[in-house]
């Protein structure tokens, strides 16, 4: 990674480009467990966001790896006895959590391959903000669209979400059906081959 931005020093990337290259750093950064500095890195693809329209289909890999790396550094923070410290609260990162959604919904206007992407981590900030109900319902039209638009790995996202996120009032019938979902996810990111799939299912 740093060899890379080594190489890149002193040549001027085009605006899909920078957003595209940040965003995937900034995952980087997170595989690394550098909070911080993946932190950081996304509030700068998040300016680029704030720039620019979405014009250009290729730079999903930029609106859709921001909020997600938001949502990893919010998760961090909810987590009991979290050691993680960065300069900013959880309330300031589910903010800015929710802007870079609404990049990402503007750009799934345009392209509306994007939608189920938008659905799940929709669900994500209703998850960390305690609105289950309103979670699942999220990840459920996820999991109908991506199945309608022949998306695997977002129907295996979704599947995910939805067998993971329990409560304690939930039926033993419902326990079976949510460890059923997360079997079938596992699956199928298996099947596929998914890559940094654990960073996105954490």
């Amino acid at each position: 990674m740093e060899a890379f931005a080594g190489k890149a020093e002193g040549y001027k990337l085009d605006m899909s480009s920078e957003i595209n290259y940040h965003a995937l750093l900034a995952l980087a950064y997170i595989s690394k467990k550098d909070f911080e500095l993946a932190y950081r890195t996304a509030e700068t693809v998040e300016t680029f966001l704030s720039q620019i329209e979405p014009t250009a289909y290729f730079t999903f890999t930029g609106y859709m790896n921001v909020p997600v790396v938001f949502l990893l550094v919010a998760q961090q923070l909810t987590k009991p006895n979290t050691t993680l410290r960065i300069r900013a609260s959880l309330k300031v990162v589910l903010e800015r959590s929710r802007k870079a959604l609404d990049h990402l919904a503007k750009f799934a206007h345009i392209y509306p391959f994007a939608e189920p992407r938008l659905l799940l981590w929709q669900g994500v900030i209703d998850q960390l903000t305690g609105r289950i109900d309103r979670a699942q319902e999220r990840w459920r039209q996820s999991l109908s669209l991506a199945t309608k638009l022949e998306m695997v790995y977002d129907e295996g996202l979704a599947l995910y979400r939805i067998g993971k996120c329990t409560d304690v009032k939930d039926s033993h019938q419902v326990v079976q059906e949510k460890l059923a979902s997360v079997d079938k996810a596992l699956d199928i990111f298996t099947q596929i081959g998914a890559v940094y799939t654990e960073l996105l299912i954490e």
